[in-house]
């Protein structure tokens, strides 16, 4: 059994992810889902990712059934692999937000960057229960 850890990050139109083994920190898997509110592709490299080939998004308005389908195919083609804990980053402004600098999409310095979105929520028992446990 492998103990991972499981980054994502959420944009405005994708999700991010990556997986970390616990005892070393090694990147096991990457990846992402683009297009989302469109048409959804992804992808995946790294060590573990061969198992996850040939995997095809739905066709999803949403992050929230996206996440839930990345995480359902993580649990099930990597059996080996157990998620004990989670954490995110989401960033975006949304459908309505507007730049509020000339120039706001270029990269900012440290000083000045800040997130532009709320956190979203992770879908209602899209961790199963051992990913729970890192919580106690």
């Amino acid at each position: 059994m492998i103990e991972a850890i499981l980054t994502v990050n959420g944009g405005s139109s994708s999700i991010k992810f990556a997986l970390y083994g616990t005892e070393d920190l090694q990147l096991l898997c990457k990846g992402k889902i683009d297009g989302i509110g469109h048409q959804p592709q992804f992808m995946a490299s790294g060590l573990l990712a061969p198992a996850l080939a040939g995997e095809h998004p739905p066709h999803a308005d949403g992050h929230e059934d996206l996440l839930a389908w990345l995480l359902a195919i993580i649990r099930g083609r990597l059996e080996e692999v157990t998620i004990v804990a989670a954490g995110h980053r989401v960033v975006h402004g949304g459908a309505t937000a507007t730049p509020r600098r000339p120039g706001a999409h270029e990269p900012r310095p440290p000083q000045e960057r800040r997130h532009t979105g709320q956190a979203g929520e992770v879908p209602r028992g899209a961790l199963d229960s051992r990913a729970r446990r890192a919580d106690s």
